[in-house]
């Protein structure tokens, strides 16, 4: 076998577990970076198609408003038929009738929004031909125009609290929309610093390795030379042990994977973040607890309730009417004409009057309406208990976070100092070792306090953007940098 051969049937084998062993290409990210890419997250992608269907709603109901104009057209319709006909001395008798209809009509119908009534403009042509008899006869019917208006008269306004409604619609979907874009960037923090923690846990391992094999080897050299008890050899091996065997691998492929699935990376791209904490100073914030709170309870709780107390209204509304007389008026009058053929159609006008006065009273249902009425009044009671209740809990949560960020940021300034101060133990420590010296009972100790105290520091370096994040998404104002990020300037519709 010639030696071009060999190699190309090595490569043959070798080449899928080259394929297999190969890692997705890392793709490096700052925490203003990932935040960059917040548009591409899933929850920021539903917001802006949540708000074109609610612009396109509020256009329907503008639309309720505006003139509704509409065409009708009848083809011929034929019928044949057997059927009662009036006689001239004022009897009946059944008689074989033919005849085909036909119709082109066009009717205007506008709401009137200050009274809640309708008013109606029409015109129309009305076409008969009577089949019945061989001299095929026709007559036409033309309405010149009716001008109408329909009214119920002391019943509530529904245009006006349809009004109120979707005006305060406006006002939630605006305070959701933007909520939930914050609550995209809030995702995108929690998911980069747990992958930060992760990543810098498996850093913490492997720097605790290697002072581990440092010790391990120096304690080797120094019990040969009776300069340290076996006990404290042991002890060294054992921390080397303890070292070798720890692996997060899991943990960081569980939090990239996520991080990744929230950026819409690639398939082959894998996340590595990237915090300078040393680059950042925390500072005690000045921010006002109770305007925080006024806004979260507003834009979280209140507007919601008062969503929901419109809405229950219209339901008390509605309810009430079932058990009120109901009063309808109905006004109407135009010119209508009838003919055989267009040169005399306006050759027998007729100026048409109507007015119709209704009256229903509800006697009796087996208390139906009634009930529902009550039911109605006690939900809204329900309803007003329901939001001092929500907001009074969510009170609590809100003031303990609040009083707790500057304490989260006392706790960070004072865990980088101790971290210091552990890391120039360590270094005591280590050129001890150099030395000949080795305080196991001492080692020990400072590097489990190193790695809990920097793990520790981490978490409240996420605490502190957790919370920041938070409250731009639950109060729409940053809290470090005292601003805010949404202002309402809506009106009360009335």
């Amino acid at each position: 076998m010639s030696c071009s051969m060999a190699k190309a049937l090595m490569l043959v084998f070798i080449l899928p577990f080259l394929c297999l062993t190969a890692k997705a290409q890392e793709r490096p990210f700052t925490l203003q970076e990932a935040l960059c890419l917040v548009q591409e997250t899933h929850g920021y992608r539903q917001s802006v198609k949540d708000s074109l269907i609610n612009d396109l709603r509020h256009k329907m109901f503008k639309g309720g408003i505006k003139p509704d104009i509409q065409l009708t057209m009848k083809l011929p319709e034929y019928e044949k038929s057997i059927s009662l006909v009036s006689q001239y001395d004022g009897s009946y008798k059944y008689r074989s009738r033919t005849y085909a209809t036909s119709s082109l009509s066009i009717e205007v119908s506008q709401l009137i929004p200050l009274t809640g009534g309708t008013l109606k403009y029409s015109i129309g042509l009305n076409r008969l031909d009577n089949l019945t008899n061989d001299d095929n006869t026709h007559a036409y019917y033309l309405n010149l125009g009716r001008l109408s208006y329909s009214q119920n008269l002391f019943a509530f306004n529904a245009y006006k609290w349809a009004k109120r409604q979707d005006h305060q619609e406006q006002i939630v979907e605006e305070i959701s929309n933007r909520q939930e874009k914050e609550k995209a960037r809030y995702e995108v923090v929690d998911a980069f610093f747990d992958l930060l923690i992760q990543q810098q846990n498996k850093e913490v391992n492997k720097r605790n390795l290697m002072l581990s094999r440092y010790v391990y080897e120096k304690s080797k050299v120094l019990l040969c030379d009776r300069r340290i008890s076996e006990p404290d050899y042991l002890d060294a091996e054992i921390e080397y042990m303890r070292d070798s065997i720890y692996n997060n691998e899991t943990d960081i492929n569980a939090a990239k994977t996520r991080l990744g699935i929230l950026l819409r990376l690639l398939p082959g791209e894998s996340p590595h973040v990237i915090f300078a904490d040393s680059l950042k100073a925390f500072h005690h914030l000045g921010f006002n607890t109770s305007d925080i709170l006024s806004r979260c309870l507003k834009y979280g709780y209140d507007e919601n309730y008062n969503l929901k107390e419109i809405q229950q209204n219209i339901e008390i509304k509605k309810a009430k009417a079932e058990i009120s007389p109901l009063v309808q008026l109905e006004l109407g009058g135009g010119y209508n004409t009838q003919f055989e053929s267009f040169e005399r159609a306006l050759d027998d006008r007729l100026a048409s009057r109507s007015i119709s006065l209704s009256v229903s009273i509800p006697l009796y249902n087996g208390g139906i309406s009634k009930s529902r009425y009550r039911i109605s009044q006690i939900q809204m009671q329900k309803l007003d208990e329901q939001r001092e209740y929500d907001k009074s809990v969510a009170a609590v949560d809100i003031i303990r976070d609040l009083s707790n960020v500057n304490v989260v940021i006392e706790s960070i300034n004072n865990h980088r100092e101790t971290l210091n101060l552990l890391t120039t133990q360590m270094n005591n420590v280590k050129l001890s070792m150099d030395y000949g010296r080795i305080n196991m009972e001492q080692y020990i100790r400072l590097k489990s306090q190193y790695s809990q105290s920097y793990m520790t520091y981490l978490s409240l370096i996420k605490s502190y953007y957790i919370y920041i994040y938070k409250y731009r998404y639950l109060a729409l104002f940053d809290i470090e940098s005292n601003e805010e990020l949404y202002r309402d300037d809506f009106h009360p519709v009335y």
